[in-house]
C-alpha cells in the first residue's frame, strides 16, 4: 500500500510540478531596472533562481506534451 501511495504521489508530482515551478518563478521574478546590464541583473541570486524555476517549468511542460503526443 505504501508503494502504491509513493507511485501515485510521483505521478501526481509530474503533473502539477511544472505549474508550481512556474508560480514560484513569477513570485521570485524581479524586473530589470532601466539601464541595468544583463550581467549585473544575473548577479542577483533571486534572478538566477527564478530563471532556474522557469527552465524546470518549461522542461516539465515539454515532457507533458511529449507524453501526450506519444499516446
Amino acid at each position: 500500500m505504501f508503494l502504491s501511495a509513493v507511485v501515485n504521489l510521483r505521478k501526481g508530482l509530474l503533473e502539477w510540478g511544472p505549474l508550481v515551478c512556474l508560480g514560484v518563478m513569477f513570485l521570485l521574478l524581479v524586473d530589470r531596472q532601466r539601464g541595468e546590464s544583463l550581467i549585473s541583473y544575473f548577479k542577483k541570486p533571486q534572478a538566477v533562481v527564478a530563471l532556474l524555476f522557469g527552465v524546470c517549468a518549461m522542461a516539465g511542460f515539454l515532457r507533458g506534451i511529449y507524453i501526450l503526443s506519444a499516446q
